[in-house]
Order: C-alpha cells, then structure tokens, then sequence
C-alpha cells in the first residue's frame, strides 16, 4: 500500500478506525522495519469517521495490539456543538461526548495497561472550557486570529494573522447610467470612480459578495461594484481621495480595517469564516512575516 509506506517512512502518525486501515500500515511496517505509529478515532456522535460502539472500539484495539509492527499514539474524538453558546456546560452535548470518550477510553486504556494521549477539542472546545484539554488540543482556526464563532469574542482576544491584500490595476471614471461587469448588475447613478482589482473567484473571492462586500483601500471601505469576475472585481472609490494605480486593497486584513472583514463577509453569504479561509485558492502566493509584535 503506497500510501501507508509513506505515511511511515515520513514518520507521520496515521488516524485508524477500520482493521482494513491497520492492515495496511501492518504490511507496509512489516516491509519497512518501521513501526507504524497511530491514533484511535472514536465517534462519540459526529457520525462521520471512527469506531462508536464498545464493542467495535475494543475489537479495534485488540486487533492492532495483535500487529506486532504497530503502536498506538492517543486516541481521539470530534465534538459536534464545541461553538455553540454555553447555557450549561453539564447539561451539554459537547460535555456528554466528552464523558462517553473518557469513560470508555478508561475501560480500554485499563485492559491494555496504557497511558496514551486523549484529545478532542479544536479550537472551541479550547476555547469554550479547561475539561475539554485533555491532554493535547488541535486548533486550527484561533491559529489565524479567528474565532470558531462570534461567541466565543466576549471571553478570549485574539487578533488576525493572515491578511489577503492585492493592488489596484486601473483607475477610471464612468458617467451616470453606465453599467459595471457582466450583466449589468450595477448601475451608476452618477459620474463615479472605479477601481479594478486583479483579484477574482478563480482565487477565492466568493461570487456572492458581488454588490455585497466591500474591499478596503487606503483605510477606506471601498464597496464591491457589479459581479465578481474569474480573474478581477471592480470597487467604488469614489469617494476615497487619490486612488492611484498600485495602491494596496486589502480584502481580509489585520488590525481590523474598514471594509476588510473577514466576518461581514462570512455573514454577508450566510456561512463562516473557515469557508472564506478555504476558498482562498493555491494561486494566491503565500509570504510569511517573521516579526513577532506585541499585541
């Protein structure tokens, strides 16, 4: 199995939650002389990946700790609620599945004699209570500065990281009764301003935001003006003194600026922030700011 010879040759550790999948790292470490390091998925209600009933999740572990070439790391779950407002943490789903992970992983780790590491909050169940910790958390949106949802603003700060900036092409000035990008779905009422932008859906910005969102260039909201093209997007600046060509538009940024929220724009299209993170496609280059500032 290609596949899990990499997965062992790169040193990763590998989630498992079928004897299919642990047969496959089996042979592959067999081959190898390597140990095929993994994690145990549990399904305590996501219904999506793992092993959820006693019985399944103890013949799993029988069954890797019969391969001779195969060590468990920790096991794992999912809440399904970890970034819905807390009323009561007891009575909780997220607190429910919580108590179902540890009192079955306690039964398990009891019959083996071992210590591995448990884990199942991404970044709201961090965030929501110290008791969903466990011994290791995975966080992945409070990693950029964001919030799993808006509750979670009114008990921790963070500040966003991650700013997608591009620079405005062209400059130009429409008179009234003229239309802007396909189908003519704006139409100035007067003599305006426009900025092209040489960003568009093929790098994610969602076509939703046309006539919606807005961008933010030299501190100012600069609407989005007609429908978001594959490759471009137009602005209104008109009302935004000296727009030159190659002035930087921000379209999500830092320190919050005017027109360049990452989380208007999610609550524009009605979705979330980790969507319009996704979107932002493989084109967009990446630079990485190595000073470390205080916040």
């Amino acid at each position: 199995h290609k596949a899990a010879k990499e997965i062992i040759h790169h040193d990763l550790m590998q989630t498992v939650f079928t004897d299919e999948d642990c047969d496959a790292l089996q042979k592959a470490a067999m081959t190898l002389g390597k140990k095929a390091r993994v994690h145990v998925k549990i399904d305590t209600g996501m219904n999506r990946l793992g092993v959820k009933s006693d019985e399944e999740i103890f013949s799993l572990f029988e069954h890797i700790n019969q391969a001779a070439m195969m060590e468990i790391v920790g096991a794992f779950t999912h809440f399904t609620s970890s970034d819905e407002p807390i009323v009561k943490l007891e009575d909780s789903l997220t607190e429910s599945q919580r108590l179902r992970f540890l009192a079955i992983m306690a039964q398990v780790k009891a019959k083996y004699q071992e210590n591995w590491r448990l884990h199942a909050s991404s970044s709201a169940g961090m965030l929501r209570d110290s008791r969903y910790h466990l011994d290791m958390v995975r966080p992945g949106i409070s990693l950029y500065g964001y919030y799993p949802s808006p509750y979670f603003g009114q008990h921790v700060k963070l500040e966003p990281v991650m700013t997608l900036k591009t620079h405005v092409v062209r400059v130009h000035t429409i008179d009234s009764g003229e239309a802007v990008s396909y189908g003519c779905t704006y139409v100035a009422k007067k003599k305006e301003v426009i900025a092209t932008l040489p960003i568009g859906y093929a790098d994610g910005i969602p076509r939703g935001l046309s006539n919606l969102g807005s961008v933010s260039i030299r501190g100012q909201k600069a609407p989005i003006v007609g429908r978001v093209c594959m490759d471009q997007m137009m602005v209104l600046v008109t009302e935004i003194e000296g727009v030159a060509t190659g002035d930087e538009a921000v379209i999500y940024g830092q320190n919050h600026q005017v027109g360049a929220s990452l989380e208007e724009a999610a609550k524009t299209l009605e979705t979330i922030t980790y969507e319009l993170l996704c979107r932002v496609s493989k084109r967009i280059p990446r630079v990485y700011d190595n000073v470390v500032k205080n916040v």
